[in-house]
């Protein structure tokens, strides 16, 4: 079984916003997503793009730029 990383761009990317809470809550609110789901794509509990892209458009990158050359995000 593979282990699991953390994304660390998407958590420094979720930081970085000028969000009056940067939490997981609210990027999943914003992403369109549950809370649960957010946090296992980000933690690398499932590789599911859609989920991901989602992530990426709510945080203003590219699926690219966060989860390029991070098969475990």
């Amino acid at each position: 079984m593979t282990k699991t990383r953390t994304n660390k761009k998407v958590l420094k990317a979720l930081i970085d916003q000028d969000w009056e809470e940067c939490t997981i809550t609210e990027l999943a609110r914003r992403a369109g997503l549950s809370r649960i789901w957010t946090s296992n794509a980000i933690h690398g509990n499932t590789q599911s793009r859609s989920a991901r892209e989602a992530i990426a458009k709510a945080l203003g990158f590219s699926y690219e730029h966060l989860w390029q050359n991070n098969r475990a995000a």
